[in-house]
């Protein structure tokens, strides 16, 4: 017997086709928010060794008897190791807030792809005008429905 054609197949497979694209994309984004989450650790390493760099810099600045051509070169030193410590905290800071977009980008997906697999409720429209009009609606404790004035009802027996 031959198989039953389904109508909609060629939706259905743009939907699973998709949903493959999206997971495939969520797969690259968390494999980039790992790569940025190593590169951040290795900043902060490099980040801890300048700035004991730094620190050795100034122990040694005034320590012992030096010349005025010494503390000058100490001092340009201390300020290289100064410019070093900052730009790496500029460089910290901006990996920082690169895993955070990244970490912003990879919850999107998941809700997307959830989104693919929901029920149809989501896409429902809220009516545009109200079921009852207000003029339709009994003012609280009169009848509730309104009588005509002398309306004829034909007897059924």
């Amino acid at each position: 017997m031959p198989a039953f054609p389904y109508r909609l197949q060629p939706l259905l497979d743009q939907k699973v086709e998709r949903k493959q694209e999206a997971e495939r994309a969520q797969v690259e984004r968390r494999k980039g928010l790992r790569e940025s989450e190593a590169r951040l650790a290795e900043l902060q390493s490099r980040q801890g060794e300048l700035e004991t760099a730094r620190t050795a810099c100034r122990t040694t600045l005034l320590s012992g008897e030096s010349t005025g051509e010494e503390i000058r070169r100490r001092r340009d030193d201390l300020s290289l190791a100064t410019r070093r410590v900052e730009d790496i905290k500029d460089e910290v800071m901006a990996q920082r807030i690169e895993i955070e977009e990244r970490v912003k980008g990879v919850p999107a997906d998941v809700r997307y792809l959830l989104g693919q697999l929901g029920t149809a409720d989501r896409q429902r429209q809220t009516a545009e005008h109200p079921l009852v009009d207000e003029a339709q609606l009994a003012p609280l404790g009169a009848p509730a429905v309104e009588g005509q004035t002398h309306a004829q009802v034909p007897l059924v027996r």
